[in-house]
């Protein structure tokens, strides 16, 4: 069984890749998050040449790469156009690279389960309730720059960021595609450790787990998105 690390820098990367089993790990020095084809002509057609792959041992992915969602965190984001088209650039490669790479390996049929990092700030489909909803109204969300200008915090952008992310994910769910989505919330040295064990164990479950296709909060314990059989 091999598992793709793609994020093997931070120190939570690092932790997870302790836990995982034959990791095969890409960052931002091995592979160009702007170039996704390359990425399957190098690795995908090669490895999966009838050598390794058959029902039994799926491949396993696990995304924990930053979004730059927050690469201009304090730009006038509702006063101009380009620097709404420009923050939607930021965070585009990186997500486009994730779905393409699933779109890719769902044609050829290759099972695939995968668990990335990612928020559930945003996010409304809860179980249980609904939760972590920003309020355009709140005060906190707006305030002056030095030259008296408007400005807009990151709740808009980050909530996007994520939620692109998670489509991305989620609708490349298939007969051969399981997703998991994990919200570190709160990550810290103390609990880290704790993190990382639980999402190599949540990565290796059996195929038709109830876990697949939701989105799991490892605080709280909460489960969010909507639930799927497929």
């Amino acid at each position: 069984m091999t598992t793709w690390m793609f994020g093997k820098s931070s120190a939570f990367s690092r932790e997870i890749i302790k836990k995982l089993d034959n990791p095969v790990c890409f960052g931002r020095d091995n592979i160009d998050y702007n170039d996704v084809q390359s990425f399957i002509n190098d690795h995908v057609g090669n490895y999966f040449n009838g050598l390794k792959m058959d029902t039994k041992t799926p491949l396993n992915i696990v995304f924990n790469v930053h979004l730059n969602q927050d690469a201009h965190n304090n730009e006038e984001l509702h006063e101009s156009l380009d620097k709404f088209k420009e923050f939607f650039m930021d965070f585009s490669p990186v997500v486009f690279f994730m779905f393409k790479l699933l779109v890719e390996l769902n044609r050829l049929k290759i099972p695939v389960r995968v668990c990335y990092t990612t928020s559930t700030f945003g996010n409304t489909n809860a179980y249980d309730h609904k939760s972590h909803l920003p309020s355009s109204t709140n005060p906190q969300n707006i305030f002056l720059n030095k030259s008296g200008g408007l400005l807009t915090n990151s709740a808009f952008k980050y909530a996007t960021a994520r939620l692109a992310q998670q489509q991305a994910f989620i609708s490349n769910i298939s007969p051969t595609c399981r997703v998991l989505g994990v919200n570190p919330a709160g990550l810290d040295t103390e609990n880290m450790v704790d993190y990382a064990t639980t999402i190599s164990e949540m990565l290796y479950a059996p195929w038709d787990d109830e876990q697949w296709n939701r989105i799991y909060c490892l605080r709280w314990d909460m489960w969010y998105a909507t639930k799927l059989s497929q």
